[in-house]
């Protein structure tokens, strides 16, 4: 699903953004826009447009569709 948009659910909220690329420890989103985090478990990084979201505070990653 790398390139692909994608729904994730990450501790109590739900995340909208593309999938950059991801590991055995962590996945990488990006956004249109920059997103402000507060996050525990999530590192911004290139001012927002990204986040780097720990694996195991994911449930699920879903790709949307039309």
């Amino acid at each position: 699903m790398v390139g692909k948009l994608v729904r994730v659910g990450f501790n109590a909220i739900e995340i909208h953004g593309y999938l950059v690329e991801f590991t055995d420890y962590d996945l990488v989103l990006e956004f249109p826009v920059p997103v402000p985090n507060e996050e525990p478990g999530v590192v911004n990084i290139n001012k927002g447009f990204r986040w780097v979201l720990a694996r195991d505070g994911i449930t699920y990653v879903l790709e949307e569709v039309d």
